[in-house]
């Protein structure tokens, strides 16, 4: 299986996504386009986002710090 170098430094599976619903994160392997619609916040493995302070320490907080990398 060959890794796509991108996402192995920036922890995140491509299949993952984090999104907050209902001030809730989770992880989703594959969500619908429903449930990307309808969420709050939604961050795809393999790209990159510009977190504000409240947002990284969010994530923290919610145990999907090691998905944060400075850059």
């Amino acid at each position: 299986m060959a890794w796509n170098r991108l996402h192995i430094r920036y922890g995140i599976h491509r299949g993952i996504t984090v999104m907050r619903v209902n001030g809730v994160y989770s992880s989703y392997r594959y969500p619908s386009q429903t449930e990307i619609a309808q969420a709050e916040e939604v961050y795809m493995g393999g790209h990159e986002y510009f977190l504000t302070e409240k947002q990284k320490n969010d994530l923290t907080a919610a145990g999907y710090g090691q998905y944060i990398t400075v850059v």
